[in-house]
């Protein structure tokens, strides 16, 4: 269709599955995806949104390692995004002394999931679980487990920064620790932090026009938006430029984080990006490990 740039799409297999067609008719894809694969290995004509999934893996584990949890198990669902956390969770963990003793892959369409939960519980090692995935299936995993009576922590990806994943699995959502970007803090950020005046604005501007609760996944698109169209005031209607001009956009703020694209980097965002969270009597707080 001739067209300058393509958004989308919002999830990691169908990004994988294009991203050689944008590469071969040489046209930008701004991909609303999180995992990491999209850019890395690099693609000179994919760009994407939002945080890297290593850096999401990596913040989990920092704070596994300050409370004292060397031995877990890694749930993931069946997509792309799940199939790619996976890699980055098995590969990641040595660096920070975990040892990952189960790992199981269950289908994002499941209403019960309790049989995955009896094998993981089984093995008296665990100590910790990491929940990875962004279907309505996530929410069952951490309901099968409490109603298990099992209070292992629960840390989840920032697939998890929706709150109608905590509506759904209720009460058995307390506690869940997850890594996301900071729209879901966006009040408590000082008045002076480059991000908050854009994240008020932009819950303000959603909330109001679609009557439900911003999420992190939203954002991802306004994102995309924000990057092309600043690119497009350089470059024009020139792809080449366009493409060249993403790589040059620094220190912008955005719904993820603060972008500074390249050459060698497609995302622009680092572990900076991502601040953890809880859930306290069924909403999205910080959470401190003190």
């Amino acid at each position: 269709e001739k067209v300058l740039a393509v958004i989308g799409p919002s999830s990691s297999g169908e990004t994988m599955s294009i991203k050689k067609i944008f590469e071969d008719a040489k046209t930008p894809l701004l991909s609303c995806a999180a995992a990491e694969v999209i850019v890395n290995p690099l693609a000179s004509w994919v760009f994407k949104t939002p945080q890297n999934d290593s850096s999401a893996a990596i913040k989990i584990f920092m704070e596994m390692n300050k409370l004292g949890i060397e031995k877990i198990a890694v749930l993931v669902d069946n997509s792309g995004f799940g199939k790619a956390g996976k890699e980055q969770l098995q590969k990641i963990a040595p660096e920070y002394k975990i040892e990952v003793v189960e790992a199981e892959v269950y289908d994002a369409k499941a209403t019960d999931l309790s049989a995955v939960v009896a094998k993981i519980k089984a093995n008296p090692a665990v100590q910790g679980i990491i929940n990875w995935s962004v279907v309505p299936a996530q929410a069952i995993v951490v309901k099968n487990i409490r109603q298990a009576g099992w209070q292992v922590p629960i840390f989840q990806s920032h697939g998890f920064g929706n709150i109608k994943y905590v509506e759904a699995a209720g009460a058995a959502a307390e506690g869940v620790i997850f890594p996301v970007g900071r729209l879901l803090m966006a009040d408590l950020l000082p008045d002076g932090h480059p991000q908050k005046a854009l994240l008020v604005k932009y819950i303000k501007d959603y909330e109001g026009k679609f009557q439900e609760t911003a999420s992190a996944f939203g954002g991802y698109a306004y994102d995309a938006f924000m990057i092309l169209e600043k690119a497009i005031l350089v470059g024009g209607t020139d792809k080449a430029k366009v493409r060249e001009a993403i790589e040059g956009l620094k220190n912008l703020p955005g719904t993820s984080g603060i972008y500074n694209f390249s050459a060698t980097d497609h995302n622009g965002l680092d572990l900076d990006a991502f601040e953890m969270m809880t859930v306290k009597n069924g909403k999205f707080v910080p959470y401190s490990s003190k």
